[in-house]
């Protein structure tokens, strides 16, 4: 190998009983899970014999939602790092939550810098559509543990990327821009252009610089009300063109994800935020009254 890595973790090794030599790779130690009573799954790591660590047998588990294997690298003057590596079956995600809070519960009370690696089976792109997969996030970031893959990159042409997603949302029946290209067509050769789409969109964002093709809109006067021979009796509404819409999509994405990892808004800002509403400034405050008159603290309510 070209890369002296520390740990390499490997998922779906399908395994049934202890490895091969022949899976031995020289300068590193094999330590694995595999799977029980069933074909496939199973998960391994090769730790380097240049660092000295020792086997999380506690955070080592093989049932019928995951399998995982964990080691804790010893370090001198610094805190010990646990890794681990997992591969999560195809059955239910509520089911995988609860089993791997318990395991996220028992690191986070030794406070050591962890990394988790593997095949979790899991399309994050569906948080905000699909309620057990927002759970599972949400409790990922509760233990402070943020995906550094959060969006799938095209592999096959039933692989999504992240301007799949945004294409298929799009509402076929909305009108097109000055290129009069519509949203229905871009959906049905999606396949096609994505790559494409792609490279000019990351070079977009690299370079800071918007062809000035998708800043071109096409002004449509919307009727608002009384005599229609009257020009001031409408609105104008412009129209960029779709490609234009799926630039701005991505800006926002990345824009966000940088907010919220990085935590630039005031954790007190509850309005236009994803998983956040206004009803939860209102308990607070509710909260915070009710607690004050438990006290027998004085509140004041400005007039």
């Amino acid at each position: 190998m070209d890369h002296d890595f520390t740990v390499i973790g490997i998922s779906e090794t399908h395994l049934k009983e202890k490895p091969h030599d022949k899976y031995n790779l020289p300068g590193y130690n094999m330590e694995y899970i595999n799977r029980v009573g069933r074909n496939k799954g199973g998960v391994c790591m090769y730790i380097s014999k240049k660092v000295k660590y020792k086997t999380r047998n506690d955070l080592c588990n093989a049932n019928s939602n995951y399998e995982s294997c964990f080691v804790e690298i010893e370090r001198k003057n610094a805190k010990n790092i646990i890794v681990g590596v997992l591969y999560r079956a195809h059955t239910s995600v509520d089911n995988f939550t609860s089993d791997i809070d318990i395991v996220l519960n028992k690191i986070g009370i030794e406070n050591k810098m962890t990394y988790i690696m593997g095949d979790f089976n899991i399309d994050l792109l569906k948080d905000d559509t699909h309620r057990p997969i927002h759970d599972y996030l949400d409790l990922i970031y509760s233990h402070s543990m943020i995906p550094t893959i959060y969006k799938p990159t095209r592999i096959t042409e039933n692989t999504a990327t992240i301007i799949d997603k945004i294409i298929d949302k799009f509402d076929p029946n909305k009108s097109s821009g000055h290129d009069d290209i519509g949203s229905f067509i871009i959906k049905k050769v999606a396949n096609e252009i994505v790559q494409p789409l792609t490279a000019i969109f990351n070079l977009s964002l690299s370079t800071g610089f918007v062809p000035k093709q998708l800043k071109v809109a096409k002004i449509i006067p919307i009727h608002k009300k009384d005599d229609a021979e009257i020009y001031s009796n409408y609105r104008p509404i412009s129209l960029l063109p779709c490609f234009s819409k799926i630039l701005e999509r991505l800006v926002f994405n990345r824009s966000i994800e940088f907010i919220d990892n990085n935590n630039i808004l005031n954790e007190k800002q509850y309005g236009f935020r994803a998983n956040h509403s206004t009803y939860m400034a209102i308990m607070q405050l509710v909260d915070k009254v009710t607690n004050a008159v438990e006290n027998n603290e004085t509140t004041i309510r400005p007039i």
